[in-house]
């Protein structure tokens, strides 16, 4: 199968260390074209720094009255159990999924079949 005709998950976080994740982006890819975006915001788990919203453009009051990103990571797991994925800066995206999900679930190595990652 070419990568191209495999269904491919990108992930995106917004948040820091600091605030914890406070939106969160899942598009699904598939032949180059972006065919199920998803994205939501996420209450702080701590302190929003006024540089961090400089970056992202997220305050507290954007997030307010939303649940934290614990309460949503079920749709990231079901996503990295059933296709690849990549990320816009993984070193970033991987330090903020493991402060929430330190140790996640194997998953298919889908380069190597009947393998787990």
């Amino acid at each position: 199968m070419r990568w191209t005709e495999q269904r491919i998950y990108f992930v995106d976080f917004e948040g820091s260390r600091t605030s914890g994740i406070l939106e969160f982006g899942v598009a699904t890819v598939l032949g180059g074209q972006v065919i199920e975006p998803r994205t939501r915001l996420c209450a702080a788990t701590g302190r929003v720094r006024a540089d961090d919203t400089l970056v992202h453009g997220l305050s507290e009051a954007d997030v307010a009255g939303t649940q934290p990103f614990c309460r949503r990571v079920g749709h990231v797991r079901r996503s990295a159990r059933a296709r690849p994925f990549a990320a816009h800066y993984a070193g970033v995206e991987n330090a903020l999924i493991k402060s929430v999900w330190p140790y996640p679930r194997n998953s298919p190595d889908f380069a190597r079949p009947g393998r787990n990652a």
